[in-house]
């Protein structure tokens, strides 16, 4: 996955789960929440809940559209 914000010359090569790379290719677009603080992958779903309104509040997340070309 090519991540790269509108406007911006240059976009950051993301690695993705196989799982997901179908999922995109099949509907052929998903929405992504990046946060800009760090998660650990352990946390379940409360925290993740906690993490996104957290973030949320404090304009933390960006949020974007990845489509298949």
């Amino acid at each position: 996955m090519l991540l790269r914000f509108h406007g911006a010359r240059y976009g950051l090569r993301l690695p993705t789960h196989p799982t997901w790379a179908d999922l995109l290719t099949g509907s052929g677009r998903a929405v992504l929440l990046l946060g800009l603080d760090p998660l650990p992958q352990s946390a379940d779903a409360a925290r993740i809940d906690d993490y996104l309104e957290t973030a949320l509040a404090a304009d933390r997340l960006l949020f974007g559209l990845a489509r298949t070309a």
